[in-house]
């Protein structure tokens, strides 16, 4: 991401959004976003099958292996506004395990893109079930920061976005929109 570039971009936007885009609290403003979105898009710079690498071990180990409630915050890529939340990864190992603090982390090369709740779900999913050989459900539950804004003005609860990605048991991906987990006989 070219900051220059970006810069000017962020400075005409102001100059289209705010009567005074010259006032002394929006002279660095243009600087100080291009810095904000290349941190929270820092994800395109790295390689996912990477983070895994180095961190299988041997292990005769079968049963189900959960990692819960790793944080996640990302940007909606129709509004470039955040949504946050939580995702939970859970695989059953093929004689191989991953050190749980690449699945997180895993979970947060993915989160720093432009994104869609259900996509970043689906590419924690693949990665770890292809770079690890193992079937893998990942689980992500999510608030748009746009549903949060839009409904504040109404008595209304927001309601949580969920997906869930489902590779078990040999079967080919699936992409399930849902607030619960959902195995595949």
């Amino acid at each position: 991401m070219r900051g220059d570039s970006l810069e000017g971009q962020v400075r005409a936007l102001l100059h289209a959004l705010d009567p005074e885009p010259d006032r002394e609290g929006l002279v660095r403003t243009p600087e100080r976003v291009a810095r904000a979105l290349a941190f929270l898009t820092r994800g395109y710079e790295e390689d996912p099958r990477r983070v895994i690498n180095g961190a299988l071990f041997t292990e005769d180990y079968s049963e189900m292996i959960v990692l819960k409630d790793i944080d996640f915050y990302s940007l909606c890529e129709h509004h470039i506004l955040p949504f946050f939340g939580k995702a939970h990864v859970a695989y059953l190992p093929d004689r191989h395990i991953v050190g749980l603090s690449k699945l997180a982390r895993l979970v947060e090369v993915f989160a720093r893109r432009l994104q869609v709740q259900e996509r970043m779900t689906s590419q924690i999913a693949n990665t770890t079930s292809i770079s690890c050989s193992t079937r893998t459900i990942v689980r992500s539950r999510g608030k748009p920061l746009i549903k949060v804004i839009s409904l504040s003005r109404s008595s209304g609860e927001v309601p949580a976005a969920g997906s869930s990605i489902n590779r078990i048991f040999g079967l080919a991906h699936s992409a399930i929109a849902t607030s619960s987990w959902r195995f595949w006989p």
